[in-house]
């Protein structure tokens, strides 16, 4: 008999994983929602038809990635056919690579889940899956790092990089007049004395698809500070911030918690713990300090988001040599992205250009300025991201070294 009722989750798995997606289908099914997966295939139904009909309904598409899934053609299959309708929902259930055309999209963890529903993964997991079923873009996934050590150095390969950019050196730039596109001045002859670096450093601006970056001067005593760090919440999970130009550090509240501390990687000389100085979780903001000092000299240079117009060419920035391209798809949209009882903040919305890890990544424009920072995602097809506005507003402070 045909199941009459929608389906809100399909599993799509190996068949040497079939106990984990039992695991799974019992665990979303106690949340309420009608899981299918390919047990409901009785006898005699055409097992291609009824899946190909079963992916065409979903509202959302969970699939398992392990080490015998990315190799498997009709998981693969399956993959694909739920991002191209825009519900894909990546897990990983062993420590494996995403496989090509599907590892820039967010993604969460479950690799040591035992079926416990208070696991970070899993209530992460569930969060993304009432955003898809809203329509309603939910924070996006940070991976939970917990006892497995090489699993650790995966996802954190992209730290190393980040580290290289603390060879860059420039001059903190001070929130001082505008130009007409929005952006703010840079410093003065007087202002770079001020912070005792010495000398001025030269910026080349990297847009979108460049790679100019903050230029050094050769001297490590001015090195500047990366724009973006890495940032571990109770040693567990792993996200970005930006810096700031006061040298203090920006990340969303959704990440960060009720936690008093977090450890800075890829930081270079402020590596280590940061404190929270200001916690405005009503507009998802979480101000930090690292206990080595303000990170300055910095090159941050930043602009309105306000002053972008829609098609306007932006990127996701985590390092030098970690950067999505995308497009300004609204300068302003309403969003309740962390959940019905949250806060609806007006956010600019771009082009898919987030993955795991992502919340707190900067958003620059066309010269390398930030013009916002990520906190949520649908995971196919748009990326949304705090404006410079906001941030400045509530923590106009920080914005002037």
């Amino acid at each position: 008999m045909p199941d009459p009722q929608p389906v809100d989750v399909l599993i799509s798995y190996k068949s040497e994983e079939r106990p984990v997606a039992a695991r799974l289908a019992a665990a979303l099914s106690a949340k309420g929602w009608h899981v299918w997966w390919d047990h409901h295939i009785v006898a005699g139904d055409a097992y291609r038809r009824v899946i190909a009909e079963k992916l065409q309904q979903a509202r959302c598409v969970v699939v398992l990635w392990s080490t015998r899934s990315v190799e498997s053609d009709f998981v693969l299959d399956e993959a694909g056919r739920a991002l191209r309708r825009g519900v894909l929902l990546p897990v990983r259930i062993e420590a494996v690579d995403i496989p090509l055309g599907f590892g820039q999209h967010d993604y969460t963890d479950l690799i040591d889940w035992d079926g416990d529903p208070a696991h970070p993964g899993f209530d992460e997991m569930c969060r993304a899956i009432t955003g898809r079923l809203s329509g309603v873009p939910s924070p996006m996934p940070t991976p939970v790092v917990r006892v497995r050590p090489w699993y650790a150095e995966r996802r954190t390969w992209a730290l190393a990089a980040a580290v290289a950019a603390v060879l860059l050196v420039g001059a903190a730039l001070l929130w001082r007049g505008g130009s007409p596109d929005g952006s703010l001045s840079g410093p003065t002859s007087e202002d770079v004395a001020a912070t005792g670096t010495g000398d001025l450093a030269s910026v080349a601006a990297g847009g979108p698809g460049g790679t100019a970056g903050p230029v050094a001067t050769g001297d490590s005593r001015t090195s500047a500070a990366p724009l973006a760090v890495q940032i571990a919440v109770a040693a567990q999970t792993i996200a970005t911030a930006l810096v700031l130009p006061s040298g203090h550090i920006i990340t969303p509240c959704h990440v960060v918690g009720e936690a008093d501390t977090v450890e800075l990687r890829g930081a270079g000389r402020w590596d280590g713990s940061a404190h929270v100085v200001a916690r405005r979780c009503d507009v998802d903001l979480v101000l930090l300090e690292p206990d080595a000092g303000l990170m300055r000299p910095n090159t941050t240079v930043v602009r309105f988001a306000g002053s972008l117009a829609v098609g306007d060419a932006i990127e996701r920035y985590r390092s030098v040599s970690d950067r999505t391209p995308g497009r300004v798809l609204a300068i302003r949209e309403a969003s309740r992205y962390l959940g019905n009882d949250g806060p609806t903040l007006d956010l600019l919305a771009t082009t898919h250009v987030s993955a795991g890890g992502d919340s707190g990544a900067p958003i620059l424009d066309d010269g390398g300025r930030v013009v916002g920072m990520l906190v949520a995602g649908d995971g196919a097809t748009k990326s949304l991201a705090i404006p410079t506005e906001t941030m400045r507003t509530t923590f106009i402070e920080a914005f002037t070294p």
